[in-house]
């Protein structure tokens, strides 16, 4: 993937370098992990909050060695079984080392709530996870028939009123 490569080739130990679901390079630290955002799809750079902090200035990225660096293959020194869930499947990634905030093998976040050394463990988060957003989603729907209760009714109401308006405008000529 190429994320480690970055980090290393611009001296960003201490920081977070990973990939997020967009395929961007982001850059942070524990306080914000999105201080920085490389797009190299378009060749630019977002900036979250105070990147000095980073210690490397953003405008002088040549993106061809970017995507060079992005393009090579990253050379870990170890290969450790973590799990994670992805659309109600446990999938094994590969990582250095475990736990926040470091990074599996192909770029992703390890997050507390969604990867685990354990598979069991996985499987439990995902369960967790699935439930969570299963009551968000009805919550969801449950509020959206509310609203549409409410615009059904004062749809009727609009319409009455307009009816005694186009009586009364009837009744007027």
């Amino acid at each position: 993937m190429g994320w480690k490569n970055v980090k290393e080739h611009y001296n960003l130990d201490g920081r977070i370098v990973y990939i997020d679901e967009n395929g961007d390079i982001c850059i942070g630290d524990e306080l914000l992990i999105k201080r920085a955002v490389i797009r190299l799809e378009t060749n630019s750079t977002h900036v979250y909050g105070d990147v000095s902090v980073l210690g490397f200035t953003l405008n002088r990225i040549d993106y061809d060695e970017l995507k060079s660096l992005i393009n090579t293959p990253d050379q870990f020194e170890k290969s450790l079984p973590v799990y994670t869930y992805k659309d109600g499947v446990i999938v094994e990634k590969q990582c250095e080392e475990y736990g926040w905030p470091n990074v599996t093998h192909d770029g992703c976040l390890m997050r507390d709530d969604m990867y685990s050394k354990s598979r069991a463990k996985a499987v439990k988060l995902a369960k967790r996870y699935l439930d969570s957003m299963t009551k968000k989603a009805a919550r969801e729907v449950s509020s959206a028939r509310r609203k549409l209760e409410r615009s059904k009714e004062k749809l009727l109401e609009i319409k009455k009123i307009k009816k005694r308006f186009n009586e009364t405008c009837k009744n007027a000529d």
